[in-house]
């Protein structure tokens, strides 16, 4: 039993660090779209890859907080994402930039 536990804590610090990756990723990739739309680049396919990213962060939180469960370190409780409004969608934000609005 002392080795599984071992596995999912070295499970959940292989998690921790995808996250972590994930994060400067969509980042990044934000920042590409942020500036490409500037120049009036067509984003739809960098748009779909930042939706896929944050997709996999989605499932990779999950991950997380099941192993946090199965180790203990969280109690088990049905965790539902906040949903972004539809202002706070990155690709929402990046069009209203495009087209140069203020309100961003």
């Amino acid at each position: 039993m002392q080795s599984l536990d071992l596995l999912a804590r070295q499970h959940l610090a292989q998690v921790e660090r995808h996250l972590e990756t994930a994060h400067h990723c969509i980042i990044r990739q934000l920042h590409t779209l942020s500036r490409l739309g500037l120049y009036g680049a067509d984003l739809s396919l960098g748009e779909t890859v930042l939706e896929t990213m944050l997709s996999t962060q989605e499932l990779i939180v999950k991950d997380k907080e099941r192993l946090e469960r199965v180790l203990g370190l969280k109690p088990a409780e049905q965790h539902k994402p906040r949903p972004l409004e539809a202002s706070q969608e990155p690709t929402s934000l990046l069009r209203q930039r495009k087209l140069g609005s203020a309100d961003v």
